[in-house]
């Protein structure tokens, strides 16, 4: 039997053959642990071939639609996406769900089977409720303020539940057809990990407010393309990016927004009012809706824009996105998930930013004013987790002291015997690749976003190892170079993916000393700061992150799966410190008693 290096050193050699028994030691337990890989991070979901059911086309999707009423059936539906969050992955949760939905009817029976024949799949895809709330906005019926669903259309509605995954189908179906390998498919695994990140609102609001702060530095206003983020928001949207943040979060969280298991969707007008009061801006009602809220008519104006078509229905969420409440005729409003407030508060600040400067012509300096803003971000969080490490130094790019001009990369830090390189970059993935799943502008996104972050890299590592550079302290005592790529446009670490870097990348880290590289987005870059501060030094973390099973996944998938992997998991006390500051800055703007009450 082949076992891991790390399993086969646990077990203790045999005796010897021809030891009485009465001196043999006592048998121990052995666990085997087998580990997770690519496709567990995938999952299939319950559609009607699986239930054996004649499956509906998307015309007959669209006859349901009609059927049934705009508010009450968007309004369910936006309850079941906030449910569906509650549930997470485990399959009880999502069973629960389809007991809730289904009770007393009889394809529930059918639903049970096929999650025990089929381990690992889900009854509800966020994809699918998000695709049905577009076919509602085009063309649910007319519906009057307050109404309720009729008797006769919960069967409908069931049925448009189930018949929601055709639409899956006929997009799978689609890339079957015209994508024969693994190459060819990666700009699908693209899209279902954009669709299907959910990063943790504390570190995505904490991230904001301290990219913000750079901006806001004498420091940042010397960079080039500086760009002047606070008056843009004012200016062009009406309200700061402070008060943005205490907009959102007096709704979040009366709303119980962050706990899908308890997500109130539906909030009514004369709360809309008190809230507003609550987050300072009654006196810019008009602004502070419209930064999250639009009507059906609005939606269905901007779906309109964003063309036609089952790939618009599977993947255009940016509507949905950049204003998570649907604003209903009688002032209500409805979440449509919580899923979009946690898009809203991380990257929309950036897509916010990113239109104003295309009004302005001024997008590819903002793009290079927000890179920068990253750039420094991870070299100050670097520096501050190893500030009470003896004899470890944090460089950020510094001019190479030999050879041609340039600079080393972002962040560079020194551990004598290892040396980490990171190359940080804010690029996305455009949302053109995002929806139509093009592999011409996947692969060019790819080289953007990760590869030519990789060749820099790279040529960093030459001129380093020529002398080049002002660091390491003692190259004589140098052992381990360990190479980082963070990105924002990390998508989700697969066969398919690495297969592709390698190829693009012939001869890449190859160098004596070079050890393999890690890719991190924004999330795992902090988590593995906050590791390094509780103790584990980052080489350690490293190695054991590119052995064999887990080089090729995601650092939460080695951290969730592998039982030697660090099990303290604080945040970095930077993070910690800037959400408690920024808590305590939303809740002094805050005003929590209405004026007849300050009255008395």
């Amino acid at each position: 039997m082949s076992l891991p290096s790390t399993l086969r050193e646990s077990i203790p050699s045999p005796p010897p053959p021809d030891l009485p028994p009465e001196l043999l030691p006592a048998p121990q337990p052995v666990a085997f642990h087998t580990p997770v890989d690519a496709t567990d991070q995938l999952h299939p979901f319950i559609n009607e071939d699986m239930l054996e059911l004649p499956v509906t086309t998307i015309p007959g999707l669209e006859q349901i639609v009609g059927a049934l009423g705009f508010e009450p059936a968007i309004e369910l539906i936006s309850i079941l996406a906030a449910r569906l969050v509650g549930a997470g992955r485990r399959a009880e949760g999502q069973l629960a769900l389809a007991e809730m939905v289904f009770e007393g009817a009889p394809v529930l029976d059918r639903i049970r089977s096929a999650l025990r024949g089929n381990p690992g799949a889900h009854v509800f895809a966020e994809q699918n409720l998000f695709a049905l709330m577009q076919l509602l906005i085009d063309g649910g019926r007319p519906s009057a303020p307050g109404e309720k669903m009729l008797a006769e259309e919960h069967p409908l509605f069931k049925r448009l539940l189930l018949a929601s995954g055709s639409i899956v189908d006929v997009e799978r179906d689609e890339v079957a057809s015209e994508f024969a390998d693994g190459e060819t498919w990666l700009p699908y695994l693209i899209q279902l990990s954009a669709l299907y990140s959910h990063p943790q609102i504390m570190e995505e609001v904490t991230r904001v407010d301290l990219l913000l702060e750079i901006a806001r530095s004498a420091m940042a206003r010397g960079f080039e393309s500086y760009c002047p983020l606070d008056r843009w928001y004012e200016d062009e949207l009406g309200l700061s990016a402070e008060e943005q943040t205490r907009l959102m979060m007096a709704f979040s969280a009366s709303m119980d927004v962050f706990d899908g298991s308890k997500t109130k969707t539906r909030i009514g007008a004369d709360a809309i009012d008190r809230l507003l009061r609550t987050a300072g801006l009654a006196d810019r009602r008009d602004e502070a809706l419209a930064l999250i809220s639009r009507s059906r008519d609005d939606f269905r104006d901007e779906f309109a824009t964003r063309g036609e078509g089952v790939r618009r229905l599977l993947w255009e969420v940016r509507p949905f996105k950049t204003t998570p409440f649907l604003r209903c005729c009688n002032g209500d409003l409805i979440l449509l998930s919580p899923r979009f407030v946690e898009s809203w508060f991380s990257e929309g600040f950036h897509h916010r930013a990113l239109n104003i400067a295309r009004k302005k012509g001024a997008a590819p300096g903002y793009a290079a004013f927000a890179g920068r803003l990253y750039e420094t971000y991870c070299v100050d969080l670097a520096r501050d987790v190893h500030k009470g490490t003896l004899g470890v130094r944090v460089h950020g790019d510094r001019s190479y002291v030999r050879g041609k001009s340039g600079k080393t990369c972002d962040v560079a830090i020194d551990y004598v015997t290892d040396l980490i390189l990171v190359e940080a970059t804010n690029s996305r993935f455009r949302a053109s690749t995002l929806i139509e799943g093009d592999r011409a502008e996947a692969h060019e996104d790819l080289e953007r976003v990760l590869i030519g972050k990789c060749r820099q890299l790279t040529r960093c590592i030459d001129r380093i190892l020529a002398g080049d550079a002002p660091f390491p302290d003692d190259p004589g005592r140098l052992k381990n170079i360990w190479p980082i790529v963070v990105s924002a446009g990390v998508p989700m670490q697969t066969p398919a993916l690495w297969s592709f870097l390698m190829q693009k990348l012939p001869g890449a880290f190859g160098q004596p000393k070079v050890r393999p590289l890690t890719l991190l987005d924004p999330e795992e870059y902090e988590l593995l700061c906050g590791l390094v501060e509780g103790g584990t030094p980052l080489p350690d973390l490293l190695a054991r992150k590119t052995a064999e099973p887990y080089r090729h996944l995601d650092l939460k998938a080695w951290l969730a799966d592998d039982p030697q992997a660090p099990r303290y998991k604080a945040r970095a006390s930077k993070i910690e410190r800037a959400f408690e500051a920024a808590t305590r800055r939303i809740a002094d703007g805050m005003t929590f008693a209405d004026p007849e009450q300050r009255a008395a």
